[in-house]
């Protein structure tokens, strides 16, 4: 338990958070991949689901987050509304 206080651990968050003891996490900071997958207006904008269920990484179900900032300007846009 001690090997956790005071670290920063960089890797996928829930591959750590499997190994790590019930209630030893008081906060767990996290950068999702917004904006993935896309070079293209076309692209950013599609579906995530669609995106992610085309790749290689297969999972049952994925909860969408259509309608979530896809690119920085989007999410600018949407605080000076």
């Amino acid at each position: 338990m001690q090997r956790f206080i005071n670290q920063i651990i960089n890797g996928d968050s829930l591959d750590i958070l499997r190994n790590m003891p019930s209630n030893s996490v008081d906060a767990v900071i996290t950068d999702p991949p917004y904006s993935s997958g896309g070079s293209t207006i076309a692209q950013k904008t599609q579906d995530p689901v669609q995106k992610y269920e085309q790749s290689s990484n297969k999972v049952v179900h994925r909860p969408t987050f259509l309608g979530d900032n896809k690119d920085s300007r989007s999410w600018l846009h949407w605080c000076i509304l």
